[in-house]
């Protein structure tokens, strides 16, 4: 009977440590479902700030509470527990390009980056399209220790059960169940003693029943997103907006902008009221007279460019092309002669980045370099004598100033 007793304990052994081995939680598969076309239809296709369509993973378990997290750069776009037309699925909205997904439960513990490249031939997730990953959860079973003393148990109740066929009697059965635990010679020495008695003693040993241990379990640490429904974006890629500010480098002066932004696609009407100026001298071939003029130019132009979203929607950085109509106009001081005119047409290059401060508000710099195309006879003249009119029409300038959007 002890040899059943070791080989019952072995088992039990065995078996609650491959118990406890298995526990936590598996993804048993990942895959692409091509066919499946619920990332791209009604209301659950979902966009990022971008206005760019998410891939949809469908995590499909009927636990709740869990939590995920993807990089930084890359995060979360929603996520929907388990509802009546998907009770057995958790829907999980994630940018384009992710690779690797964490997955936490209080209870299950915590899965790290788990690679989902690997199982799409080392390729991210697409846009509009719908991934299956399958999620196992395993409980905790008993410890070694519990195993254990449920098999000191079971053996104590085999041995008091084979005594008793044996015609041992109670006092027989209660003397070996209060020697079990003595070593192997003190239990011989025990047996041939109670063999020896003629009238053994009606009393039954008091057996002291082995405390079970609560088995040690570590709390699983989980991830903690930051959030599982977006917040609201402080830029959005279809807005208008309205911007005053200074030009303070080559043509001083006070800028306004009108603009809009359609998905990301930017329109711009700008207009510069220069406050420098500059002194021209007129003379006649038929007359020694010279005439004073003061020249202040004006700028109006249009600018087209692509908004880039960054930082969560609080930067955006557009890329912007333009042409500027350059209008100088200068008025003889005391004089009767009238007003003198020239026009100049330039090309410019450069790029607006606005920074949001809240959600109608924010700050933008333009740093831009212009080229001129064409300019008239007399706006030649001009540029001729004076170097000014030349920095006027071309060269590097940066606007910046105040910004807001409806």
């Amino acid at each position: 009977m002890n040899i059943q007793k070791y080989i019952l304990t072995l088992l039990f052994m065995l078996l609650a440590t491959v118990q406890m081995a298995a526990q936590g939680l598996v993804v048993k598969q990942f895959y692409h479902a091509e066919l499946d076309i619920t990332a791209k239809t009604g209301s659950t296709q979902v966009s990022d700030v971008n206005e760019k369509p998410c891939a949809l993973i469908k995590v499909r378990t009927m636990e709740q509470g869990f939590v995920f997290q993807t990089s930084k750069l890359l995060p979360i776009v929603k996520i929907e527990e388990q509802t009546k037309s998907h009770p057995m699925e958790i829907y999980v909205w994630v940018q384009s390009g992710v690779k690797r997904l964490s997955i936490g439960h209080k209870k299950y513990g915590t899965i790290y980056d788990y690679d989902l490249a690997q199982h799409l031939g080392s390729n991210p997730l697409e846009s509009d399209e719908t991934y299956i990953l399958e999620l196992e959860t395993i409980e905790a079973q008993p410890t070694v220790k519990e195993a254990r003393t449920q098999t000191d148990k079971e053996g104590e109740t085999a041995t008091q059960t084979e005594n008793l066929k044996n015609g041992a009697g109670t006092a027989g059965a209660a003397a070996t169940t209060a020697t079990a635990k003595q070593p192997k010679q003190k239990e011989k020495q025990s047996q041939t003693e109670i063999a020896k008695t003629e009238k053994p003693k009606s009393e039954k040993p008091k057996v002291e029943k082995p405390k079970a241990e609560k088995p040690k379990t570590e709390k699983p640490k989980t991830v903690k997103p930051k959030s599982t429904t977006p917040s609201v974006p402080l830029m959005k890629p279809t807005e208008f907006y309205v911007s005053i500010g200074a030009q303070p480098i080559s043509l001083l002066g006070l800028t306004a902008d009108v603009g809009v932004y359609l998905k990301n696609i930017n329109i711009e009407g700008f207009y510069t009221l220069g406050l420098a100026s500059e002194t021209v001298y007129w003379g006649s071939a038929n007359s020694t007279a010279k005439y004073e003029y003061k020249y202040k130019p004006s700028v109006f132009g249009l600018r087209l460019g692509y908004g880039i979203l960054l930082a969560n929607s609080r930067l955006r950085i557009t890329p912007q092309v333009g042409i500027a109509a350059v209008t100088v106009t200068g008025k003889e001081n005391g004089g009767n002669n009238g007003s003198s005119h020239a026009n100049s047409m330039s090309g410019t290059v450069g790029a607006r980045v606005d920074f949001a401060l809240a959600r109608h508000i924010g700050l933008y710099l333009t740093p831009e370099y212009g080229i001129a195309l064409s300019k008239s006879s007399v706006y030649k003249e001009l540029q001729a004598d004076y170097s000014k009119f030349g920095k006027w029409n071309s060269g590097f300038n940066v606007r910046l100033g105040l910004r807001v959007s409806f």
